[in-house]
């Protein structure tokens, strides 16, 4: 009997225990001024921040006027980037994707138009005007094969989570993807609504009077359940589809009213491989950057790895080899990159890899433009545009930076243009903490708040 008593009395005294620990997060954050100036200060406060405890936590900050590192804390330490991947697919593609993007490579014969996938997002996807590809198809008078001989890639990247599959940000990778590789399912407030392809429309399991709009697909299958609700608004629904060459062909001959015929073959002769271009390449890295679209991410990367100087294939894992090896051989640590959105936690980097090829994209654009505007226009913008919206909304827009969140990691790498008009190259990595995104997010926002008023 004074057992049980004992373990009961455990049992409540944990209980207080717990009540009494309760954390609000508002609480954590601390909102005095920043040593921004002062490293060995500025570390000090850093290391007694307790939003960060039991965390790992990085910052690296160079001025680019002084030519030199102004912090390095954890810098050389490798964390999970998320999103922040999408910096380096975005350095891939400004060094080997030109003005425009490639929407197909092709050669032709007497009577045959064969064609092959370049990696291109954009064909009959509604979130881009860009009908290059599609009309080349439609104006050819003579009988198209397609081959998907040059895709040496598996639909999901290296790591991805397996039960992503029914999510927006999850879509396959294909050579030649067609209507962005997802179903779109538009509501009307007449109840009406519309499925995108239309292919799919039998392939719907359709609930009215339901207290919710959500549409799910089968994990293995094409099928797809749709739950109907009032709406007095037009609303959306986008769920990827299991991709295949043969799906991807039969949805493109529906729309072109051609046949199109599957065949094996490969890039033989490079000097008969002729390549049609798409819409301008900053399109894709804008809505890329801004609002981390991880199917463009991916396409970026297959695209950059068509490019013939280097191989012949859509060879994601080649061309990071190729982008470490020849492009980004002199960085400090090398980092582990596996896929080009970020979604798989294999990925490791550091803060100062971040940063330093930052600097290189910086350099890619000056010299080209000989301003920032343009790639400050491509990255999210505080207070304004992208994944900072909400956002650095209390003063002038100083921070253009790209966001990278998954479970129990936020990280922020990007410029700063401070009051005084100088500019910082940074990475903010925050990884294995346990507490609200949106605290670390706060802290974050208000440190980086004081480097713009105070350095």
């Amino acid at each position: 009997m004074r057992f049980f008593l004992s373990l009961t009395l455990i049992f409540a005294f944990n209980l207080f225990s717990s009540a009494q620990t309760v954390i609000n997060e508002g609480d954590l954050i601390v909102h005095k001024k920043f040593k921004v100036t002062n490293t060995k200060k500025l570390i000090r406060q850093l290391n007694s921040l307790a939003v960060f405890e039991n965390s790992l936590s990085g910052l690296c900050i160079y001025d680019v006027r002084k030519g030199k590192y102004i912090l390095e804390y954890n810098s050389d330490t490798y964390f999970i980037p998320a999103s922040n991947t999408k910096i380096f697919s975005f350095y891939s593609a400004i060094k080997n994707i030109g003005n425009n993007i490639p929407a197909l490579y092709y050669t032709e014969t007497k009577d045959s138009l064969i064609v092959w996938g370049s990696g291109s997002p954009t064909l009959l996807y509604s979130e881009f005007n860009d009908s290059c590809a599609f009309q080349f198809l439609n104006n050819s008078q003579k009988q198209i094969y397609f081959s998907s001989n040059n895709f040496q890639n598996k639909r999901y990247g290296s790591g991805w989570a397996w039960d992503d599959y029914n999510d927006s940000y999850a879509k396959e990778n294909s050579a030649l993807s067609v209507y962005g590789n997802a179903i779109r399912v538009t509501l009307f407030p007449n109840g009406e609504w519309t499925v995108n392809p239309k292919i799919f429309r039998d392939s719907i399991k359709v609930n009215l009077n339901e207290d919710f709009f959500r549409l799910k697909r089968d994990e293995k299958k094409n099928h797809f359940e749709l739950w109907i609700t009032e709406t007095k608004d037009t609303i959306f629904k986008e769920v990827p589809f299991i991709t295949s060459t043969e799906l991807s062909i039969k949805l493109l001959s529906d729309t072109l009213h051609k046949t199109i015929v599957l065949i094996d073959r490969e890039m033989r002769d490079k000097e008969s491989i002729e390549t049609i271009y798409g819409i301008y390449s900053d399109s894709i890295y804008k809505v890329m950057m801004r609002e981390s679209d991880n199917f463009l991410a991916e396409s970026v990367l297959l695209m950059s790895a068509g490019n013939f100087n280097q191989n012949d294939s859509l060879n994601p894992k080649h061309q990071i080899e190729y982008i470490l090896n020849k492009q980004l051989s002199d960085l400090s640590q090398e980092p582990r990159w596996v896929d080009g959105s970020g979604l798989s936690r294999y990925n490791l980097f550091t803060p100062k890899s971040m940063v330093e090829v930052l600097l290189k994209i910086k350099e890619y654009y000056t010299a080209k433009d000989h301003n920032l505007n343009r790639l400050f226009e491509i990255f999210p913008t505080g207070g304004q545009a992208g994944t900072l919206e909400e956002r650095f909304i209390n003063q002038l827009p100083f921070i253009h930076a790209k966001t990278g969140t998954l479970s129990n990691n936020h990280n922020l790498s990007g410029y700063i243009i401070t009051k005084s008009g100088k500019l910082l190259v940074f990475s903010y990595m925050n990884n294995h903490y346990r507490h609200k995104t949106s605290t670390i997010q706060k802290q974050t926002d208000i440190i980086l708040e004081d480097f713009y008023k105070y350095y």
